[in-house]
Protein backbone atom coordinates (compact mmCIF):
# COMPACT_ATOMS: atom_id res chain seq x y z
CA UNK A 1 0.00 0.00 0.00
CA UNK A 2 2.82 2.41 0.70
CA UNK A 3 4.26 1.95 -2.75
CA UNK A 4 0.89 2.61 -4.40
CA UNK A 5 0.39 5.90 -2.48
CA UNK A 6 3.81 7.13 -3.53
CA UNK A 7 3.08 6.60 -7.20
CA UNK A 8 -0.20 8.51 -6.97
CA UNK A 9 1.49 11.41 -5.22
CA UNK A 10 4.16 11.76 -7.89
CA UNK A 11 1.61 11.80 -10.69
CA UNK A 12 -0.41 14.56 -9.07
CA UNK A 13 2.62 16.81 -8.56
CA UNK A 14 3.84 16.68 -12.19
CA UNK A 15 0.52 17.02 -13.99
CA UNK A 16 0.78 20.16 -16.24
CA UNK A 17 -1.71 22.95 -15.83
CA UNK A 18 -3.08 24.48 -19.03
CA UNK A 19 -4.30 28.10 -18.90
CA UNK A 20 -6.42 29.43 -21.76
CA UNK A 21 -6.42 33.14 -22.72
CA UNK A 22 -8.66 35.17 -25.01
CA UNK A 23 -5.95 37.55 -26.39
CA UNK A 24 -6.00 37.54 -30.21
CA UNK A 25 -3.76 39.37 -32.63
CA UNK A 26 -5.13 41.67 -35.31
CA UNK A 27 -4.01 41.92 -38.91
CA UNK A 28 -3.28 45.33 -40.42
CA UNK A 29 -2.35 46.21 -43.99
CA UNK A 30 0.20 48.88 -44.91
CA UNK A 31 1.47 50.07 -48.27
CA UNK A 32 3.67 52.71 -49.86
CA UNK A 33 3.91 54.13 -53.37
CA UNK A 34 6.82 56.10 -54.78
CA UNK A 35 9.41 56.74 -57.48
CA UNK A 36 13.10 56.99 -56.50
CA UNK A 37 15.08 59.72 -58.27
CA UNK A 38 18.71 60.78 -58.20
CA UNK A 39 19.87 64.00 -59.88
CA UNK A 40 23.57 63.18 -59.69
CA UNK A 41 23.49 59.62 -61.10
CA UNK A 42 21.37 58.48 -64.04
CA UNK A 43 21.63 54.74 -63.41
CA UNK A 44 21.35 53.02 -60.07
CA UNK A 45 19.10 51.14 -57.70
CA UNK A 46 17.55 51.63 -54.29
CA UNK A 47 16.50 49.11 -51.66
CA UNK A 48 13.17 49.94 -50.05
CA UNK A 49 12.26 48.43 -46.67
CA UNK A 50 9.03 48.29 -44.69
CA UNK A 51 10.33 48.06 -41.16
CA UNK A 52 9.38 48.39 -37.48
CA UNK A 53 13.02 48.97 -36.52
CA UNK A 54 14.09 52.50 -37.53
CA UNK A 55 17.30 52.20 -35.50
CA UNK A 56 18.58 49.36 -37.71
CA UNK A 57 19.82 50.46 -41.13
CA UNK A 58 19.57 47.10 -42.92
CA UNK A 59 17.79 44.34 -41.05
CA UNK A 60 17.76 40.72 -42.14
CA UNK A 61 14.01 40.15 -41.88
CA UNK A 62 12.04 43.34 -42.58
CA UNK A 63 8.30 43.31 -43.07
CA UNK A 64 8.84 43.78 -46.80
CA UNK A 65 11.72 44.57 -49.13
CA UNK A 66 12.13 45.41 -52.81
CA UNK A 67 14.88 46.58 -55.16
CA UNK A 68 13.90 49.19 -57.73
CA UNK A 69 15.73 51.12 -60.45
CA UNK A 70 15.92 54.93 -60.46
CA UNK A 71 12.96 56.52 -62.23
CA UNK A 72 10.65 53.50 -61.92
CA UNK A 73 7.52 53.61 -59.81
CA UNK A 74 7.01 50.94 -57.17
CA UNK A 75 4.22 49.74 -54.90
CA UNK A 76 4.99 47.82 -51.71
CA UNK A 77 2.09 46.32 -49.71
CA UNK A 78 2.23 43.89 -46.80
CA UNK A 79 0.06 42.68 -43.92
CA UNK A 80 1.24 43.15 -40.34
CA UNK A 81 0.09 41.23 -37.25
CA UNK A 82 -0.01 43.06 -33.92
CA UNK A 83 -1.10 42.08 -30.39
CA UNK A 84 -1.50 45.72 -29.37
CA UNK A 85 -4.74 47.65 -29.52
CA UNK A 86 -2.98 50.36 -31.47
CA UNK A 87 -0.67 48.87 -34.11
CA UNK A 88 2.91 49.91 -34.59
CA UNK A 89 2.97 51.70 -37.93
CA UNK A 90 5.91 50.42 -40.00
CA UNK A 91 8.22 52.98 -41.54
CA UNK A 92 10.15 52.64 -44.75
CA UNK A 93 13.89 53.05 -45.00
CA UNK A 94 15.49 53.70 -48.37
CA UNK A 95 19.09 52.65 -48.75
CA UNK A 96 20.55 53.65 -52.10
CA UNK A 97 23.55 52.21 -53.84
CA UNK A 98 25.14 52.68 -57.25
CA UNK A 99 26.82 50.40 -59.69
CA UNK A 100 29.99 51.80 -61.27
CA UNK A 101 29.15 53.49 -64.57
CA UNK A 102 31.55 52.70 -67.39
CA UNK A 103 32.13 55.22 -70.22
CA UNK A 104 31.38 54.07 -73.77
CA UNK A 105 31.87 55.88 -77.06
CA UNK A 106 30.73 55.20 -80.62
CA UNK A 107 30.69 57.01 -83.95
CA UNK A 108 29.24 56.66 -87.43
CA UNK A 109 30.08 57.83 -90.91
CA UNK A 110 27.21 58.28 -93.36
CA UNK A 111 26.10 60.04 -96.53
CA UNK A 112 22.41 60.56 -97.27
CA UNK A 113 21.03 60.74 -100.80
CA UNK A 114 17.53 61.39 -102.11
CA UNK A 115 16.50 60.88 -105.73
CA UNK A 116 13.53 63.22 -105.45
CA UNK A 117 15.20 66.22 -103.84
CA UNK A 118 18.65 67.68 -103.21
CA UNK A 119 17.87 70.64 -100.95
CA UNK A 120 15.92 69.01 -98.16
CA UNK A 121 17.81 67.93 -95.04
CA UNK A 122 17.45 64.94 -92.72
CA UNK A 123 18.06 64.44 -89.01
CA UNK A 124 20.28 61.66 -87.69
CA UNK A 125 20.28 60.36 -84.11
CA UNK A 126 22.47 58.01 -82.16
CA UNK A 127 20.01 56.52 -79.70
CA UNK A 128 19.48 53.64 -77.29
CA UNK A 129 15.68 53.87 -77.53
CA UNK A 130 14.51 52.18 -80.73
CA UNK A 131 10.91 52.05 -79.50
CA UNK A 132 10.62 55.85 -79.22
CA UNK A 133 10.13 57.76 -82.46
CA UNK A 134 11.86 61.02 -81.49
CA UNK A 135 13.21 61.28 -77.96
CA UNK A 136 14.06 64.69 -76.50
CA UNK A 137 17.60 63.82 -75.49
CA UNK A 138 19.33 61.37 -77.83
CA UNK A 139 22.97 60.46 -77.28
CA UNK A 140 23.96 62.46 -80.36
CA UNK A 141 22.05 64.43 -83.01
CA UNK A 142 22.89 66.15 -86.29
CA UNK A 143 21.13 67.79 -89.24
CA UNK A 144 22.47 67.02 -92.70
CA UNK A 145 21.70 68.17 -96.24
CA UNK A 146 21.29 65.43 -98.82
CA UNK A 147 24.44 64.59 -100.74
CA UNK A 148 26.98 65.52 -98.06
CA UNK A 149 28.82 62.94 -95.97
CA UNK A 150 29.37 63.56 -92.26
CA UNK A 151 30.42 61.93 -89.01
CA UNK A 152 28.50 61.71 -85.75
CA UNK A 153 30.04 60.72 -82.40
CA UNK A 154 28.26 59.99 -79.14
CA UNK A 155 29.37 59.04 -75.64
CA UNK A 156 27.52 57.78 -72.57
CA UNK A 157 28.00 55.95 -69.27
CA UNK A 158 26.33 52.65 -68.51
CA UNK A 159 26.77 49.62 -66.26
CA UNK A 160 27.33 47.32 -69.24
CA UNK A 161 27.80 47.71 -72.98
CA UNK A 162 24.61 49.31 -74.35
CA UNK A 163 22.73 48.55 -77.54
CA UNK A 164 22.83 51.64 -79.75
CA UNK A 165 20.95 52.54 -82.91
CA UNK A 166 21.20 54.98 -85.80
CA UNK A 167 17.91 56.75 -86.51
CA UNK A 168 17.39 58.71 -89.72
CA UNK A 169 14.36 61.02 -89.98
CA UNK A 170 13.59 62.28 -93.49
CA UNK A 171 10.88 63.27 -95.99
CA UNK A 172 12.41 61.81 -99.12
CA UNK A 173 9.30 60.87 -101.11
CA UNK A 174 7.55 61.58 -104.41
CA UNK A 175 4.65 63.14 -102.52
CA UNK A 176 4.66 65.70 -99.75
CA UNK A 177 4.64 64.09 -96.32
CA UNK A 178 3.14 65.69 -93.19
CA UNK A 179 5.39 63.63 -90.91
CA UNK A 180 8.92 62.30 -91.07
CA UNK A 181 9.80 58.80 -92.12
CA UNK A 182 12.24 56.90 -89.95
CA UNK A 183 14.96 54.42 -90.81
CA UNK A 184 16.63 52.62 -87.93
CA UNK A 185 19.72 50.44 -87.89
CA UNK A 186 21.57 48.92 -84.95
CA UNK A 187 25.24 49.79 -84.44
CA UNK A 188 27.33 46.60 -84.13
CA UNK A 189 28.73 45.99 -80.68
CA UNK A 190 32.33 45.97 -81.91
CA UNK A 191 31.93 49.68 -82.81
CA UNK A 192 30.83 50.58 -79.27
CA UNK A 193 34.09 51.05 -77.42
CA UNK A 194 34.64 50.91 -73.71
CA UNK A 195 36.45 54.00 -72.47
CA UNK A 196 36.79 57.42 -74.06
CA UNK A 197 38.92 56.51 -77.07
CA UNK A 198 37.12 56.08 -80.39
CA UNK A 199 39.14 53.58 -82.42
CA UNK A 200 37.03 53.44 -85.57
CA UNK A 201 33.80 54.80 -87.06
CA UNK A 202 30.95 52.58 -88.14
CA UNK A 203 30.69 53.37 -91.85
CA UNK A 204 27.17 53.09 -93.23
CA UNK A 205 28.27 54.38 -96.64
CA UNK A 206 25.74 56.04 -98.94
CA UNK A 207 22.14 55.58 -97.89
CA UNK A 208 19.53 56.14 -100.59
CA UNK A 209 16.46 57.32 -98.70
CA UNK A 210 14.04 57.03 -101.61
CA UNK A 211 14.31 53.22 -101.46
CA UNK A 212 13.18 53.21 -97.84
CA UNK A 213 9.73 54.75 -97.86
CA UNK A 214 8.38 52.92 -94.82
CA UNK A 215 7.77 54.91 -91.66
CA UNK A 216 9.66 52.32 -89.62
CA UNK A 217 12.34 50.01 -90.92
CA UNK A 218 14.49 47.59 -88.92
CA UNK A 219 17.49 46.48 -90.90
Amino acid sequence: MLVFKTIILVIVIFTPKIIETNFLYKTYEVGILGTPLCKKVATGFVVVYLSEKPHIQKEWKPIARTVIEYGRQFVLIRKVKSWNKRPIIPIYVISKYHFPLIPYVTGIRIKLNCTYSELVFATVYISEKPHIFKEKHPIAKKFSIYGFGFSLIGALRRIKRPRLFVKIFHKCSKKWLPIDLMIIKEIPGNFIYRGRKLRSLYNLGQVELSKRSRSLSYE
